[in-house]
């Protein structure tokens, strides 16, 4: 995590669990939704679950990827 230049978690408790850890990381901790809302785990679900969740995914990813632009 220390030299990571984005962290990106599924859920809130994700997040604040290496926030209480890591404090100094703050700044480059963010959730994968970027609304904030927790990506459910489709554990023991359905297989529509799953790919639902996968669809959810996806389109975060997406969009995060449009956020941080070109690597160099």
């Amino acid at each position: 995590l220390l030299q990571a230049d984005h962290i990106v978690t599924m859920t809130r408790g994700h997040q604040q669990v290496i926030l209480n850890e890591f404090p100094e990381l703050a700044a480059r901790v963010r959730m994968l939704a970027a609304d904030r809302h927790d990506i459910s785990d489709p554990y023991g679900g359905t297989r529509r679950d799953y790919e639902d969740c996968k669809a959810e995914i996806e389109r975060h990813i997406m969009h995060l990827v449009d956020q941080l632009g070109p690597i160099d």
